[in-house]
């Protein structure tokens, strides 16, 4: 490790140090357990949509999905911004804005799947109108790449191509309703020329912006004449890296929050490559989550205040990914500890949904399943160490057990699990002398969001504050 790498690390472990808060108790909990209001079950994520009007000569339009107005007033050569929908079949239908349903120029059933973006194109000329779908790739784009594709909505036109204006060819051959394979272009941005092989430019679009980590889906737009060509450059946020989500470092490093979850431990340091990362922190409490140079094999080390790593406790090698976020977890009791290291899932969500996921740290707890009172089960078998998987529910209010057999060993009441957000639910402490504890972690999540990038290039916000972690249950007595 390099000497300015340990500087960062020491600079940050002041930081943190200050950072770490004791935990709030939320409301004392009983063995009457009342059903909340929210929905008491998992769902799968919604999918996400936004409409494009590519059809020249067509009115404004109203998008109505399965008898509700989703969109109103869209007009040629222009898009929405996303909107959650449910994954399955759904009826949509575009209408010229104002009009009944009765009017509808295009009445198609759709397929959507869950945690899927799409785009809807209303294409051709309007007297042979029609509705396609695009599926956006959402997979995380490399790092210090758009990831970018064309799609030739003109009608009557065959072999566009897509060029850097004096450049390369970026995408060739594209007949109406082509679309191209989605390509890694380095972000800044372009001036585009659109034309046929060996021929003069068509027409250009100029200052069009590819952003890093983003998908740039480029729709070339032509009248009724085939002629008069544009661009419209959409743009959809996959994975932001951490550091953008969360307000903290830089795209290239990996973001660390650590839980001391060591039941019975004085106050602790959490090392990295020998230098502190969060100091003084004391069992039930979190740190907020820290910048840290990405890199492989990095030794993580858990120590008395004050104390090397030669005297840890606890250590693990993990290999940091840059822009992701992990949380380091510190389990089990005084003399028998373990480091857990788990990634936080932190990709955009569809309004109105959260994740949430089930970490198990204490070591004497039987196994068990967190259940939603009165509800179904959210997570099963959950042993010491486990972590489970992230489910997407609904955001809202919860009322949450967790179970070993038919004996409820925890009950959180009146559990808020904001829209937009990904939630750790940690269990502490210890079922052998009734300390056990339910602890919930919130980091943002940002809403799935997109952009119209021509002629004016959009750029999302920067992530909220990350929330102090509060202790949601304890146990029945």
């Amino acid at each position: 490790m390099s000497s300015s790498d340990r500087q960062r690390f020491s600079l940050m472990g002041r930081i943190v140090g200050v950072a770490v808060g004791v935990f709030s108790l939320i409301a004392a909990m009983t063995s009457a357990g009342k059903v909340s209001a929210a929905q008491s079950q998992a769902t799968e994520p919604d999918a996400t949509m936004r409409v494009v009007n590519a059809s020249p000569g067509a009115p404004d339009f109203d998008v109505i999905v399965d008898g509700a107005p989703l969109f109103t007033g869209v007009s040629f050569g222009t898009a929405t911004e996303y909107a959650p929908i449910s994954a399955g079949d759904h009826q949509i239908q575009f209408i010229p804005a104002g009009e009944g349903v009765d009017a509808a120029v295009i009445d198609e059933e759709q397929g959507f799947d869950s945690g899927q973006a799409y785009i809807l194109g209303a294409v051709d000329n309007l007297a042979d109108i029609k509705l396609e779908q695009y599926s956006v790739d959402l997979d995380a784009v490399d790092e210090g790449k758009a990831r970018v594709r064309a799609i030739n909505v003109a009608p009557d036109t065959e072999g566009l191509n897509v060029s850097v204006k004096g450049g390369d060819e970026l995408f060739g051959g594209l007949d109406f309703n082509d679309e191209s394979d989605y390509e890694d272009e380095d972000p800044g941005v372009y001036d585009l020329d659109i034309g046929r092989d060996d021929e003069q430019p068509l027409a250009s679009a100029t200052g069009v912006e590819f952003l890093e980590g983003h998908v740039h889906d480029l729709f070339i737009l032509g009248s009724s004449e085939g002629t008069e060509f544009t661009i419209l450059s959409l743009v959809t946020a996959t994975s932001p890296s951490c550091s953008e989500v969360l307000g903290v470092g830089d795209p290239e490093d990996a973001c660390v929050r650590v839980v001391n979850a060591d039941a019975g431990a004085d106050e602790l340091d959490f090392l990295v490559n020998e230098s502190p990362i969060a100091t003084g922190v004391a069992f039930g409490t979190a740190s907020e989550f820290a910048a840290i140079p990405a890199g492989d094999d990095r030794e993580f080390a858990v120590v008395p205040v004050g104390g090397e790593s030669g005297n840890s406790i606890a250590d693990e090698t993990q290999s940091l990914d840059p822009g992701q976020a992990y949380l380091v977890v510190l389990a089990g009791r005084t003399d028998d500890e373990d480091l857990l290291i788990k990634e936080v899932d932190l990709t955009p969500l569809p309004e109105g949904q959260t994740r949430v996921r089930m970490i198990q740290a204490s070591q004497d707890t039987d196994e068990g399943s967190l259940v939603v009172t009165d509800g179904d089960e959210l997570f099963g078998g959950v042993s010491y160490k486990d972590s489970t998987d992230y489910q997407t529910v609904d955001s809202g209010t919860y009322d949450l057990q967790f179970k070993a057999d038919d004996e409820v060993l925890v009950r959180a009441t009146a559990v808020e699990l904001k829209e937009n957000t990904t939630n750790e639910l940690v269990l502490i402490g210890s079922q052998e002398d009734n300390s056990l504890e339910l602890v919930l972690l919130e980091s943002p999540a940002a809403a799935r969001e997109g952009t119209v990038s021509t002629p004016v290039a959009g750029t999302p916000g920067a992530g909220e504050p990350v929330g102090t972690p509060e202790v949601v249950g304890t146990p029945v007595s």
